[in-house]
């Protein structure tokens, strides 16, 4: 298996330089937050009123949320 890291002496350049300011509470993150709370939650409530089983649905949120934003 390859390794990701460079060669000893290779000069590494960072994705986000270190001097940018990034915000990272916007409107749009907010919005997906509760668009995507509001399908889990209803998702959620139906299982566990037709199966009686619960599922948590913050990992799912997560994974999906950053494949939306990047």
């Amino acid at each position: 298996m390859a390794s990701s890291n460079p060669a000893p002496g290779a000069s590494r350049t960072p994705y986000v330089s270190p001097s940018s300011d990034l915000t990272e509470l916007t409107a749009g993150a907010i919005v997906l937050g509760i668009l995507l709370g509001l399908v889990f939650a209803a998702s959620s409530v139906y299982l566990a009123l037709k199966v009686g089983l619960t599922v948590s649905a913050s990992i799912p949120i997560s994974v999906l949320s950053i494949t939306i934003f990047r």
